[in-house]
Order: structure tokens, then sequence, then C-alpha cells
């Protein structure tokens, strides 16, 4: 094994990103990722600093067939790590890049869904005999719209489903620590590399769209026509609804770059927080339903003989779930931070 492979190894068995080993070793993170990738070599005083930061001897750092790897500290992730292949790998770069944009479509869908609704009814209201001697009721615009917002929006749960089923095989990449083979970092990043500038294209393009989707908006504004800035709204949405899909597309395709490499969210450290946060979750809805349960079997207890009155206590107490709701985001931020 070579030094680079050796520091992602170590630096992972650390749970350790870029940025924090970089931190420690008072150098910028484009170092650390320069000696990751062969494209550079630590000097001698980086060298002890590396060994004493992960607790190796500076000998199996330095000699390639050095086989006397000592203890290092993996208290970040519980369990085994799992071995990541080259050929694994390639094959679940090439399953994110096509469900990229299957899931991008299928969120654009979610977004058009109503855009027939809202057209019907504002025909109906504003322009009845929009389409000659066939005038559009209320009725049918209600009937037509409703049923091609459910058709769409089952047909892009359909696509969610596919998408998540064609994933199932890689979910570990989201919760569990990784130990990558010989070389696949290296391929992961080189193709990353390749990818930066497509990312960063992506990135404006989708965002000046969607900036730009207002433009009918204010334009159907100019004329004071309900049914003229009903049209602009729609227009909007699908207009956004394109730069939404570049947006998802390209962040996803990124996304698995960096669940190989387990930088950004999917760095080791992130990966053990979400899945304390998620357990703290699981008690803290726990304790609302007990909460709810003890609210309704106290007004039954007490209110029982007045029907309306118990039945009013039972909707109020509907709040309970609305306000953990609300709270919820925040009781996951304030573990976070205790965390921290």
């Amino acid at each position: 094994m070579i030094l680079a492979d050796k520091i992602i190894e170590l630096r992972k068995k650390s749970g350790l990103s870029q940025e924090e080993l970089a931190e420690k070793m008072n150098v910028s993170r484009q170092s650390v990722s320069k000696w990751e990738g062969a494209q550079s070599i630590p000097d001698l005083d980086k060298i002890l600093a590396l060994s004493k930061i992960f607790g190796v001897s500076t000998d199996y750092l330095l000699k390639d067939d050095f086989e006397g790897e000592e203890p290092v500290p993996t208290d970040e992730v519980e369990g085994a790590l799992r071995k990541v292949s080259m050929e694994e790998a390639n094959r679940f770069l090439r399953v994110n890049e096509k469900r990229a944009p299957k899931t991008a479509f299928g969120v654009m869908l979610c977004i058009l869904s109503p855009l027939l609704l809202i057209v019907l009814a504002g025909l109906s209201e504003y322009s009845p005999n929009f389409f000659g001697s066939f005038a559009i009721s209320e009725n049918f615009a209600g009937g037509v719209g409703v049923a091609a917002l459910l058709t769409i929006t089952a047909c892009a749960v359909i696509i969610f489903l596919i998408s998540g089923q064609e994933l199932k095989d890689f979910e570990y990449l989201e919760t569990d620590g990784i130990d990558t083979g010989y070389g696949v970092s290296g391929m992961v990043k080189e193709r990353r590399g390749a990818y930066s500038s497509r990312h960063t294209k992506s990135l404006i393009l989708g965002t000046v769209i969607c900036i730009l989707s207002v433009i009918p908006l204010f334009l159907s504004a100019i004329t004071d026509d309900d049914l003229t800035a009903i049209m602009g709204f729609v227009l909007l949405m699908a207009i956004c609804s394109v730069g939404v899909y570049i947006l998802i597309k390209t962040s996803m395709i990124n996304s698995g770059f960096d669940m190989l490499l387990e930088e950004g969210k999917y760095s080791r450290e992130n990966k053990s927080a979400k899945k304390k946060r998620r357990d703290i979750m699981v008690i803290y809805w726990l304790i609302v339903t007990a909460i709810y349960i003890g609210y309704v079997c106290y007004a039954r207890s007490h209110f029982w003989d007045d029907a309306s009155f118990y039945s009013d206590w039972k909707e109020n107490g509907l709040v309970i779930w609305a306000a953990a709701g609300v709270l919820c985001p925040v009781v996951s931020r304030i573990v976070k931070m205790v965390r921290k």
C-alpha cells in the first residue's frame, strides 16, 4: 500500500475529514487532497505529525511493504468498516448517475402536477367560454384538474420508488463507515475533478433559471388581468421546475462522489451523529405519543358524560402533534449543538 492510500485509510479510521486533518496539520485542505491523490508527498516534519496523529510508526507510513500497522482509534463509528472494492465503487457511480435524472424528473413532476388544475380553475372563473361553445364549469375544472394532479403525483411516486430500489444495495454508504480498496479514492477524486466543471455550470444554470422564472409573473402584472396573472404564475412554476431538475440532478451526482470519499455531510463524524440524532428523535416522538394518550385518557375520565365537551378536548389535543412537529427541528438542532 502506498503512502497516499495509507493516509486515506488512517484518516477515515480516525473519523477525520480532510478539513479536520488539515487543521491538525496546520496545512490547507488542498495539501491533504494532494497527498491522498499521490500528487505530492508530505515532507519529513509532516510525516512525523501524521505519525503522532494516527498513532502509527513512520516506518509504516514510508515503507510500502511494511505490515506492522499499529492500532488506530475508531471511536467515531461503531462496528467494522465495510470494504468497498473498485468494481463496487464503479457500479455505484454508474447507478447513481442513471438514478439522478430519474429522481430529478420525479421532483419536476411534483412541481408541475397542480398546474392543469390552476389553469382550468382560472379559465372556468374568468373565461368560461375560452374553448368556444364548450364552456368550462367549476365542476369540470375541479374534476379534470384533480385527476391530473393525482395521476402525475402517482407517476412521480412510482419514479421515486423505482429510483430508491436501484440504490438499495448501496444504502450503507449513507449510514455506515467504509474502507475503500486500493486506488478507489484516487479514481473517485479523478472522476469528481472531471465532473467539477460541469457541476459548477449546472449549479449556475439551475440557479439562474429559478431566479428568472419570476419574470413572467412580473410581466403579467402589467396587464392588470387576473387570468393573465394566473397564466404568469403557471409559467413561473413550469420554468422553475426546469431549474430544480438541473439542480437536483447535478447535486445527486456530485453527492455520489462525497459518499465514496466520506466527505461533506457523508463524513464519518456526520454519519455517527446522524445515527444518534435518529435514536433521540424516536424517543422524542414516543414521549409525544405518551403525552397525547395521557391527555385523551384524562379527558375521557373527567368529561365522558359531556360528549360534546369531550370531543372538543380530543380535537384540541391534536395541537400537541402540531406543536411537536414545530419543535422537532428545534430539538434536533439542540441535540446537535450539545453533542458538539
